[in-house]
């Protein structure tokens, strides 16, 4: 059962990565797009941005769960539990956090926090059930209308932004037209996991939502570990070195996307495909050796023409030194090993080691980036190397010691 299921995923990889890539050209363009268009009202439009995608970061954690929980019903199944029946729970869920979430979010970032706030809380309230619902689609191999919905996130969020703006909509416009897609595929991919009863879970509801829940827990640590280096070195670096401070950051995004975005992307289709695995040690392994030499490559390109492409991309901002690019790449390739690390925590049924070392990474990077000796740029940098492997060797270490007891 487990190596059709195995070989079911390899076609699926395309279909995925595929999607994913013209996924994140869609992502790029949505940036280009609203900050020509919105001009100064950019930086608030980025500020609701962040909030947003920082919360849809933490609840994707549910996507990977349920991805990892979901499946198609075997003909010799009695009475199993299926996908359907969460829903509800689901969204009593996503509510709750997303109320939470706005109610401490919204008056101290917006300069309108009810019409932002608003917006704040239709998206990520529907994003939960999204996250739900698409999960339990990749855990079943529904591998179409999961390209699909990936595509059609970002392209439909690029038109609405656009159309919006030009129309007249403003910063208000591009907010909600930020938001539009959410919930509108959120209902698409309600009505096709509420029609499909082959869609189960292995495990009862409160244990699926639990389970979810450790994985949210963990996804919240995942997101500051991710989107919260710029962050990290502004608050670090003098306050006179402004202008360092933007080239590093930029320098940051720009070398770590290929490989730590990529990744993310395909985080739940690695969910499955480590699952349904033979051999998951043995797969994993492979996996990881794969992130590291694919670093290793980068870091090799940027020291050499590092600083060349990062000029070329970033005009009048400029770049950093070539060691410091290297370093950025390494520390993409150790992100990476923590991502496929993460998933395979999740494909064992272990969320509470899942959720144990995304915190374990985040404390360390914090720590590590205000106690290394150096300048802002070394520390950052040596931390986003090294805390990554310490949220790897937490995962590894409680898989092994959770299976050990068991054992005894």
């Amino acid at each position: 059962m487990a190596s059709d299921r195995a070989n079911s995923a390899v076609p699926g990889f395309a279909l995925v990565a595929g999607a994913s890539a013209v996924a994140g050209v869609a992502g790029y363009a949505i940036t280009i797009v609203a900050a020509r268009l919105l001009g100064v009202d950019y930086a608030t439009f980025g500020v609701f941005w962040s909030a947003l995608y920082f919360g849809v970061g933490a609840l994707a954690g549910a996507q990977q769960a349920f991805a990892g929980m979901a499946r198609r019903a075997s003909n010799d199944e009695g009475e199993p539990v299926t996908v359907r029946s969460a829903i509800g729970w689901s969204l009593a869920s996503s509510v709750a956090l997303s109320a939470l979430a706005v109610s401490a979010v919204a008056p101290s970032s917006f300069s309108d926090p009810v019409e932002f706030g608003a917006a704040l809380l239709v998206g990520l309230m529907t994003y939960g059930l999204y996250a739900v619902a698409l999960g339990s689609l990749y855990g079943a191999h529904r591998w179409r209308i999961v390209a699909t919905v990936t595509v059609l996130d970002p392209v439909l969020r690029l038109v609405a932004i656009a159309a919006i703006i030009m129309l007249g909509g403003g910063l208000v416009g591009a907010v909600w037209a930020a938001v539009l897609p959410i919930p509108l595929l959120a209902l698409c991919l309600l009505f096709v996991v509420g029609r499909d009863r082959s869609l189960v879970l292995d495990r009862s509801v409160g244990a699926a939502l639990r389970a979810a829940g450790l994985v949210i827990a963990g996804g919240v640590a995942a997101s500051f570990v991710i989107n919260g280096i710029p962050l990290i070195f502004g608050v670090i670096a003098p306050a006179d070195e402004g202008a360092a401070v933007g080239q590093y950051i930029f320098a940051f995004i720009l070398v770590r996307a290929p490989l730590v975005v990529g990744l993310l992307a395909l985080q739940s289709y690695l969910v499955v495909y480590l699952r349904d695995a033979r051999r998951i040690g043995r797969t994993l392994a492979l996996v990881c050796a794969a992130i590291a030499s694919a670093g290793v490559v980068l870091a090799g390109v940027m020291l050499k023409f590092g600083e060349r492409i990062v000029d070329l991309v970033a005009g009048e901002l400029g770049s950093v030194d070539g060691a410091v690019l290297a370093g950025i790449a390494i520390a993409s390739a150790t992100t990476g090993v923590l991502v496929a690390t993460g998933a395979w925590t999740i494909a064992r049924g272990q969320a509470y080691v899942y959720t144990v070392g995304w915190w374990v990474t985040a404390i360390a990077l914090v720590a590590l980036a205000a106690l290394l000796p150096g300048d802002a740029v070394s520390k950052v940098t040596i931390a986003s190397i090294v805390a990554p492997l310490f949220g790897a060797a937490a995962h590894l270490l409680g898989v092994r010691a959770l299976r050990d007891a068991s054992a005894s």
